[in-house]
């Protein structure tokens, strides 16, 4: 099973010849079933759904009528091929803890980190690393002590769960 540091390595890597983005499920479910079989055809690969362009993880939801198509188009596939489907929405929030873990050990290391450094070092976008600063200081787990130009960070929370 992928793991959310799998999808993690997968999206900061880019696509590539194993691996393929979809920011979405594409309106006709066969040109998925396209690139499954292409995939199949070589060395195999990795699909992931709720990625753009930029790399960034936006997340998707699928209802029941389109996982059902999905498979269902899979399933016609022949010769039958065995691959994993994975509908778990428990990843995105597994993603989201492991980036704000990522961010918390960036700032243990160095309390004077800089934002573009956290962008740097997590792959995320300004917007992204600054939306996980802002969940970690409302929830407070870190805090900003001084401004923003002579300040540092300092972690309150240090567990690191999963």
């Amino acid at each position: 099973m992928i793991t959310a540091e799998d999808i993690l390595l997968l999206t900061s890597s880019g696509e590539g010849y194993n691996s393929e983005f979809k920011l979405a499920v594409p309106s006709k479910v066969r040109d998925l079933t396209e690139e499954v079989c292409a995939f199949a055809n070589a060395a195999g690969g990795i699909l992931l759904m709720g990625v753009n362009d930029h790399n960034e993880i936006t997340g998707i939801r699928i209802d029941n009528v389109k996982r059902s198509a999905i498979q269902n188009s899979i399933g016609e596939i022949s010769p039958p091929l065995h691959c994993s489907l994975s509908f778990n929405g428990t990843v995105e929030k597994t993603v989201e803890k492991t980036v704000e873990n990522i961010i918390k050990n960036l700032i243990l290391e160095n309390p004077k980190i800089t934002t573009k450094n956290m962008i740097k070092a997590t792959g995320l976008t300004r917007r992204g690393v600054e939306y996980h600063l802002n969940k970690l200081k409302d929830s407070g787990k870190i805090e900003r002590v001084g401004s923003d130009r002579g300040g540092y960070w300092k972690v309150i929370e240090i567990n690191n769960e999963q």
